[in-house]
């Protein structure tokens, strides 16, 4: 999804990819769009692809290329009988999937393709995770200084909002990743503080980390618990931090993590966060 984002476009390629089998699509955004990134036909655009491809039956995840705020656990599971899993089918001939004689347009008539179907399972089945488990944290509640606390939103809006009320130059026009910019530590600054909220429904058995950028800049609290923000490298990419959490810091149940950051100022007053 880069350069001028066209609806008519973007919803012509969503069955192509179910039609060759995929079961879902990752909506790659990033800076640099003609489309101005996060502006309000950039959400109502993402929010289109997100509904047709749910009623397509295909998975829709938006990679964003920094600023969102990731919470994980590292640990293996085990699925239950009646859970699903994914088999993986390998086809060498495109007439088994099509029932034709034509392969999607693009494709050699002869491909192999990778097909996931969903098989329930007759019984407990143990398996190890090639990566850490991740959950996204994408919607906070928010507030600026003293003032009052705004309702849960998507993080892409604060940040939206945020640039706009204190005149930081937006990210779609921004050349170079957030973490590279030389940003002027001086100068009046104002907190901000994101409360992002989940649930735990079985306390993981390995330890859980906090994902998040720069985090010396931060202060956190899980549970109204104070956490240290200590830098135990990087997770992915450079840029996003691994911060460990107590082992007790969490329960089963409602859970919530406070972040606050100081970042330029222009009036303390909450920005106004226009809906698409």
């Amino acid at each position: 999804m880069n350069a001028k984002l066209e609806k008519d476009e973007l919803l012509r390629q969503l069955p192509v990819f179910k039609e060759m089998g995929m079961s879902g699509v990752c909506m790659h955004s990033r800076t640099g769009l003609a489309t101005e990134y996060l502006g309000e036909e950039w959400f109502e655009l993402i929010n289109t692809c997100a509904d047709e491809a749910e009623r397509l039956g295909l998975e829709a995840w938006l990679y964003d290329e920094g600023h969102l705020a990731r919470f994980g656990s590292i640990e293996g599971a085990a699925l239950q009988p009646g859970e699903m899993a994914y088999r993986t089918v390998i086809v060498n001939d495109m007439e088994t999937i099509r029932g034709t004689t034509h392969a999607p347009a693009g494709l050699p008539a002869r491909s192999v393709l990778t097909v996931s179907q969903p098989q329930p399972l007759a019984e407990p089945f143990g398996y190890e995770l090639d990566e850490p488990n991740v959950c996204v944290l994408d919607f906070a509640a928010w507030r600026v200084g003293d003032g009052e606390c705004q309702p849960e939103v998507e993080i892409l809006r604060i940040e939206k909002a945020l640039a706009e009320h204190h005149r930081v130059p937006a990210r779609s026009g921004q050349m170079v990743q957030p973490w590279a910019s030389k940003i002027a530590a001086d100068g009046p600054s104002a907190r901000v503080q994101l409360r992002f909220t989940f649930q735990i429904a079985r306390l993981p058995e390995n330890p859980v980390e906090l994902l998040l950028e720069q985090p010396a800049k931060n202060r956190i609290a899980v549970n109204g618990r104070p956490v240290a923000s200590t830098d135990h490298g990087w997770f992915i990419d450079p840029c996003f931090r691994r911060v460990p959490l107590p082992a007790d810091a969490l329960h089963e149940g409602d859970q919530w993590t406070d972040s606050y950051q100081l970042i330029p100022a222009g009036l303390l007053a909450a920005p106004e966060i226009r809906k698409a």
